[in-house]
C-alpha cells in the first residue's frame, strides 16, 4: 500500500527513494529502539523476512509470489535463503 501510494501521489520526476530505517533486526543496528522491536526486512541473522517480499512486491507493483505456487513457491524462498522464522 505504501509503494502504491508513493507511485500514485509523487510525480514520477520526483520519485527518488523510500527510506527504510534499518536493514535488519540485529540488536547492534538499533540498540536504542524499544526492546523487542523487529520492524525491518531482514531478521537478526540477516535472513529475509516476509517484509522483504512485501518491499519487492511493492517495487514490482505486483505479487511476485503469484508467479510461483505450492512447492515451487516454498522452494523458491528456501533457495533465496528466507528466514526460517517465516511462516505460511
Amino acid at each position: 500500500m505504501i509503494f502504491e501510494s508513493y507511485k500514485a501521489n509523487i510525480p514520477e520526476a520526483q520519485q527518488s527513494g523510500i527510506t527504510i530505517w534499518s536493514l535488519s533486526d540485529n540488536e547492534a543496528e538499533h540498540e536504542y529502539w524499544l526492546k523487542g522491536d523487529v520492524p525491518n526486512i531482514f531478521d537478526a541473522s540477516y535472513l529475509r523476512k516476509w517484509a522483504y517480499k512485501g518491499v519487492c512486491d511493492g517495487i514490482a507493483g505486483e505479487d511476485l509470489g503469484l508467479k510461483y505456487g505450492g512447492e515451487d513457491y516454498k522452494a523458491y524462498y528456501e533457495k533465496q535463503n528466507v528466514s526460517s522464522t517465516v511462516s505460511e
